[in-house]
């Protein structure tokens, strides 16, 4: 996605260029040119530096009243190396003008995703067998022990009950007695 660079023409007053002092670019970008007032020619310049590695395919630019131009600055895609140049903005067959001090970067190369081949086949037997994430849970759960997360559990329960005592909810105790009795059945199969 290329960047943009706003200017502002006849912002305050006629022929009046309004636009950040410093750019800085990776590869090509636009100049958006907002005009606030009265329709304007905007002539772009591209100094010395800046015309080594960038492009514009035309200089004169009429924006019409309250219209918005963007205009294509084409950069050298095999730049390698960072440059500094100026553009010059002006109206008014010159009589108004700004500079503004543009960097481009080298653009930065797209990093590579190495995609496994195997991500494509089935899985073999001897990957089949593996444990999968709940018997990793399972098996984390048997380290702490079930009693101490079976307390916990009661503890929030209790604590969910009696919420739902105070609101009077029957909807809420039903669900948490669901809750309890798969927790206290699961606990019962892992104490066996």
């Amino acid at each position: 996605m290329s960047q943009t660079l706003p200017v502002e023409v006849n912002g305050e007053r006629l022929h009046a260029v309004d636009a950040p002092g410093e750019f800085t670019t990776a590869g090509s970008f636009f100049v958006d040119l907002v005009n606030r007032g009265e329709s304007v020619h905007v002539h772009l310049r591209l100094g010395d530096a800046l015309s080594r590695v960038a492009r514009l395919d035309a200089g004169n630019h009429y924006v019409e009243r309250g219209a918005s131009l963007p205009v294509r600055i084409a950069v050298d895609e095999s730049l390698d190396r960072t440059v500094t140049g100026t553009m010059e903005i002006s109206t008014g067959y010159g009589a108004k003008k700004t500079t503004v001090e543009v960097t481009v970067e080298p653009k930065r190369a797209e990093p590579e995703v190495a995609v496994d081949e195997r991500l494509g086949r089935p899985p073999s037997a001897e990957t089949a067998s593996k444990p999968g994430p709940l018997e990793d849970v399972r098996d984390s759960v048997g380290d702490v022990g079930v009693v101490p997360l079976v307390g916990v559990g009661v503890v929030a329960l209790t604590a969910v009950l009696g919420v739902g005592l105070i609101l009077d909810s029957s909807l809420l105790l039903l669900a948490a007695g669901v809750v309890l009795g798969v927790a206290l059945s699961l606990a019962a199969s892992e104490l066996r």
